[in-house]
């Protein structure tokens, strides 16, 4: 029962961060929120013994602090090219040892995506790109009992929805472009 609450605390903190990096417009404490973020998600599903969904939390919370230091704008473009594609391959590998139904390919599917929508650092399109990830890992978190994992994406959803709608109420009429190197 301790593991199943600690799971459960480290999902409440990566509500919080999620959250927090959604709302976000600065891209360097936005990563900086995803990673730990997905810290903390890895964690609770870990303890859940959910190991395809925990591996791939890992590797995101290693791939946003990569990317936190080198993405498509990274002055020697072989290097840029060849973290994006250690991290994609580290997903299909992970994912391919450990896999346990046919979901976690669905999964493996929506990570290299958003894993490609972070190295461009577009900061609209890893918001809505994090809507479609974290509909398929509603789905996940429900399956393996996680609901503090399910409140989480459904929270960090709603938190994309509302930065929009701050937007397009506000003085701004459309979403805010972040640049690529803002601090």
């Amino acid at each position: 029962m301790f593991i199943y609450v600690l799971s459960q605390c480290f999902a409440v903190l990566a509500i919080i961060m999620f959250v927090s990096a959604t709302q976000s417009k600065n891209k360097k404490l936005m990563l900086a929120f995803y990673s730990f973020a997905n810290f903390c998600l890895a964690m609770s599903y870990l303890l859940l013994q959910s190991w395809v969904v925990g591996m791939l939390m890992a590797i995101a919370t290693l791939r946003m602090i990569a990317f936190f230091f080198v993405d498509r704008t990274f002055k020697i473009k072989t290097i840029a090219i060849a973290v994006l594609l250690v991290f994609l391959a580290a997903n299909v590998i992970s994912t391919t040892i450990s896999w346990e139904t046919w979901y976690d390919f669905v999964l493996l599917g929506a990570a290299l995506i958003f894993t490609t929508c972070v190295w461009i650092k577009d900061g609209n399109l890893i918001r809505i790109t994090d809507m479609g990830y974290a509909s398929l890992l509603i789905i996940h978190a429900a399956t393996v009992s996680n609901y503090m994992g399910l409140a989480c994406y459904s929270i960090t959803i709603l938190s994309i929805l509302v930065y929009y709608l701050r937007l397009f109420i506000g003085k701004n009429k459309k979403p805010a472009e972040l640049a690529p190197y803002s601090v």
